[in-house]
């Protein structure tokens, strides 16, 4: 098995992964969107809100923030944990008085390595008497879980395109175009999920002695 990569920008990759089957092509872009695990706002504790915008049009906004984070730095743990603690969870604070428009760059972290990747998400406009103030907290997750934990867009075609008429082989060779939509770099989804895919297979080797 080989890949060469074609094309890379900030969240961005293409490369083309030769000597394989569509069962793993297929696999390996199922875990890059459903099993990378990535940092997101779970839930947040609203103290003021006079804002235009319910708590939950505020909660999911926030919640769609990627934000960036150490890779390994921090333990996946089940949703509605009670064992919570710096290495599973970190904590927004936010407080805001209008006349304003409040941003992601408005969060502060309780942990410098965790960040907004961009501080210009816009999260709600504040009007002059109007206030927000709330904690939020963020935890890693499973894209196959919730949509604000998806790791990357991922797609792949044969390599190279098939002419017109039928195919009268299996195609070994398939060109995957990978955007990230998280705090990963593009490169970081793939080598992640690639770890996972080997993790799954000496686990199932491991099951397969013991039958």
């Amino acid at each position: 098995m080989n890949i060469k990569t074609v094309k890379t920008k900030a969240e961005k990759i293409e490369f083309v992964l030769e000597d394989t089957t569509i069962g793993f092509a297929n696999a390996l872009r199922r875990i890059m969107i459903n099993n990378v695990p990535t940092m997101a706002v779970a839930y947040i504790d609203f103290q003021q809100n006079s804002s235009a915008l319910f708590d939950e049009i505020i909660s999911h906004r926030v919640g769609m923030i990627p934000l960036t984070y150490p890779v390994g730095k921090f333990d996946l743990v089940p949703p509605g944990t009670e064992d919570v603690s710096s290495k599973n969870q970190v904590v927004f604070a936010l407080e805001k008085t209008g006349p304003c428009i409040v941003t992601s760059g408005d969060l502060k972290s309780s942990n410098k390595d965790v960040q907004p990747t961009s501080p210009d998400f816009p999260i709600v406009e504040l009007l002059k008497g109007h206030s927000l103030k709330f904690e939020a907290v963020a935890h890693l997750g499973l894209g196959k879980d919730h949509a604000r934990y998806q790791a990357a867009i991922a797609a792949y075609d044969y390599s190279p395109a098939p002419k017109e008429g039928p195919v009268k082989t299996e195609p070994t060779a398939f060109r995957f175009r990978v955007e990230s939509v998280c705090g990963l770099g593009p490169e970081q989804v793939v080598t992640e999920a690639a770890k996972i895919m080997e993790e799954r297979t000496t686990e199932l080797k491991q099951a397969a002695v013991k039958m």
